[in-house]
């Protein structure tokens, strides 16, 4: 048992400790240079966190103040719930800090360390690794060069698979070094190296749901490598009973340091009725918004993750090592052979495993999520492939160290420069833009402040969530990092957890509208002449020439404009709804878009054909004289409640805006959850269709008990809101609030 990593050197050849030294001196170097250059970019970058970045933040604050707090709870159960622990040891390991700065510079650059290590402990795991340290190292610089790690700001038009400030690159860097330390144990049969794959293993699980896959595909790596040394060893006779009891006590460590790790996991919020049910509607969603199109970006992804150059790379190493195995004498070349052949097998068993978890599970349009099996993948493969090397010539080994060097050499000329030529980083499939706070983000916190001078949060809908990824996500971060100042809430097309497509009732209902603005004026006419719309593409181009071209007409006016976007302010939502209607009645829709944009105004007897005999949950309440619920309904949608609701004016009410609410209650009244519609626009009213239609759906699942749905109506005032009187139902508070039970 060999607890510690040795190095057999055969006396047919010198000692090469000095090139050891020097070829891990040089990867050290080359690491601190390409840190130095990620700094500098994070540093001049002035990009907000966006998307996914902004819950990895949130996490970390949250966590670090439970501690500060000495409230020392199981961090699993820290919101945001869906975002496991591991990821604070990538975001904020020292304590937590406001500015984002070592945040996004550790999520580059933690993979690229873990990558470069993986690579020097994977080829340890070799008999005569001696023989090869320069070869190690060109094939860790050559690995810690590849495009995936190098997307830093959000950019639509970079075609990225990512960006800085995600746990990917960073999931993939520990799910490496635990592959790598799964082989080293497995192959000099060193329980501690056993010990830190299980942990590391563990670290994947605790950083991203993936990780679950993960811990399997390592356990898998370390007993398929010692089924090979037992099979190599049986082959020659040497077959003996304690290779049992090596599987027994590997099953042992991983049981005992993995087990209670997925145990407390699978039993905590992370993996929640309600967690798992939000996962499953991103998942769909993904599936349905973008598998048509995965295949036709695969070339793209391919290029901007892998490169071409180590995919062929890697073909060419594992034929030329299943060549050279046969080449190979004695025991130590038996001891090496199992361990090339085993991780091989393991390879391609966690290719095929992570090739469905990416293709076929979540769609396949987000390659970043095949990012940590590609690279156990490839440590898998580094014996054999430094078996093929140890058997070439002099020079063809230095003709693949020449070629291997090429790409690092690319990046560290193009990470050198503060804003590299555009076409130089798509032609190597990176995105190295760190640019100051651009137009966007001053339009967006422009809108920020208006809104908080005004002194109370507002509603925004986006058209798109590519074009606008810096300035909604500004104002997706002052939400969660000021909750108690005035902020503003935006509705886009695209939210992860619906069908995509535009919703006109939240279009209305906003006050402001932010639109990638089409100047082109033969553009915009020819996108509005489309008579039928059929794919959100055609609803995306409709709705973005639209809310180019309309004005105070319409309800709106302009508060501000950049080279891409436009920024409209709602003044009248009548104008706006009836201009939506109008243009909802002029085309051909798909039936994707009709079903989330239902009839807006119904008669009596339409209400009746709608609920076909079903007999509504409440019905005829009115509302201080001025507001009238012909009809609610209630229906049970997976882990969700829908709310479907009649309404009128029954005459003109106190200037304000009026709200209805539907809280979801506990059996004792308590607010579980809440939602909540403006009771306005009156576009396409008309005498005979007096009932207005809304929609709206409350999560079941928020924690609690929940027994009822509870409504009524309010109207928002400055630091309050005033309830109206309900005339009839089941109620409470002091009759303001109606309950209907559950379906």
């Amino acid at each position: 048992m060999n607890d510690a990593l040795r190095i057999t050197t055969p006396s047919a050849r010198p000692p090469v400790d000095l090139h050891r030294w020097l070829a891990a001196s040089a990867v050290m170097l080359w690491l601190a240079f390409v840190g130095w250059a990620i700094w500098q970019h994070v540093q001049a970058s002035g990009q907000p966190l966006i998307y996914d970045a902004i819950t990895y933040w949130l996490k970390a604050k949250n966590v670090w103040a439970s501690v500060a707090q000495g409230n020392w709870v199981n961090p699993l159960g820290i919101d945001p719930t869906t975002r496991p622990p591991g990821t604070v040891l990538m975001s904020y390991p020292f304590g937590f800090e406001e500015s984002p700065k070592g945040f996004l510079f550790r999520s580059v650059f933690l993979g690229i360390t873990l990558v470069a290590l993986a690579v020097f402990l994977a080829a340890g795991a070799l008999q005569r690794i001696a023989w090869l340290p320069w070869d190690v190292a060109c094939v860790a610089l050559f690995l810690c060069a590849l495009p995936m790690f190098y997307h830093f700001e959000w950019s639509s038009a970079s075609g990225s698979p990512g960006y800085w400030g995600l746990t990917d690159c960073f999931l993939a860097g520990v799910a490496a070094f635990a592959c790598s330390a799964a082989m080293l144990g497995a192959a000099r049969a060193s329980w501690v190296w056993t010990a830190v794959a299980a942990l590391l293993a563990s670290l994947c699980f605790l950083t991203k749901p993936a990780g679950a896959l993960i811990v399997v595909m390592v356990m898998c790596t370390w007993f398929v490598i010692v089924l090979a040394r037992l099979w190599a060893a049986r082959s020659r006779g040497e077959f003996r009973p304690p290779g049992l009891r090596t599987l027994g006590t590997g099953a042992f460590v991983f049981g005992t340091l993995c087990g209670p790790v997925l145990l407390a996991g699978f039993r905590s919020s992370y993996f929640s009725a309600e967690n798992v049910a939000f996962g499953n509607r991103v998942l769909k969603v993904m599936t349905d918004s973008w598998a048509s199109g995965t295949p036709s970006m695969l070339p793209s992804m391919i290029h901007t993750s892998f490169g071409y150059a180590s995919v062929i790379a890697l073909v060419a190493a594992v034929l030329a090592g299943l060549g050279r195995l046969r080449s190979r004498k004695g025991a130590l070349a038996g001891e090496d052979r199992a361990l090339a052949v085993g991780g091989l097998l393991a390879a391609i068993v966690g290719v095929g495993v992570g090739f469905w978890f990416w293709w076929i599970k979540t769609g396949g349009s987000q390659v970043r999520y095949f990012y940590p099996f590609a690279l156990m993948a490839v440590m898998s493969i580094l014996p054999l492939t430094f078996i093929a090397l140890d058997a070439a010539s002099q020079r063809a080994r230095y003709v693949v160290r020449a070629l291997l060097l090429l790409l690092p050499l690319n990046s560290a000329i193009l990470l050198a420069q503060s804003d590299p030529p555009a076409v130089w980083q798509r032609m190597s499939g990176v995105n190295l833009a760190a640019n100051p706070i651009g137009p966007d983000v001053v339009l967006g916190r422009a809108v920020l402040d208006a809104v908080r001078q005004e002194g109370r949060g507002t509603t925004l809908y986006a058209t798109t969530s590519e074009d606008t990824g810096p300035i909604a996500s500004l104002w997706g971060f002052e939400e969660l990092a000021n909750p108690g100042l005035p902020n503003i809430r935006v509705k886009v097309p695209f939210d992860w957890q619906r069908p995509t497509t535009f919703r006109l009732a939240e279009i209305g209902a906003a006050n402001f509208i932010l639109s990638k603005f089409v100047r082109d004026l033969r553009k915009r006419e020819r996108r509005l002449s489309l008579a039928s719309v059929h794919s959100y593409e055609a609803e995306q181009h409709l709705f973005e020439a639209f809310f180019s071209g309309i004005g105070a007409k319409e309800g709106v006016q302009v508060f501000g404009e950049t080279d891409r976007l436009r920024l409209l302010r709602v003044v009248d939502h009548g104008r706006l709804e009836a201009a939506l209607e109008v243009l909802k009645r002029s085309r051909q829709w798909r039936p994707l878009f009709l079903v989330a944009n239902p009839q807006t105004w119904w008669s009596d007897n339409e209400i009746s054909a709608r609920l076909a005999g079903r007999r509504p949950d409440a019905s005829r309440v009115g509302f201080g004289g001025l507001f009238h619920i012909e009809a609610l309904y209630l229906e049970r949608e997976g882990a969700d409640v829908r709310i479907d609701l009649w309404w009128k004016r029954e005459k003109e009410p106190p200037p304000g805006e009026w709200f209805f609410f539907a809280h979801l209650v506990d059996a004792g009244g308590a607010i579980l959850a809440n939602v909540g519609v403006r009771l306005a626009g009156f576009g396409g009213y008309a005498a005979e269709r007096p009932h207005r239609f809304d929609s709206l759906t409350v999560p079941l699942s928020p924690g609690g008990a929940p027994k009822a749905i509870a409504f009524g109506v309010y109207r928002a005032e400055a630091g309050r809101a005033v309830t109206l009187v309900a005339d009839s139902g089941n109620r409470d508070w002091d009759n303001h609030r109606v309950l209907v039970p559950l379906p």
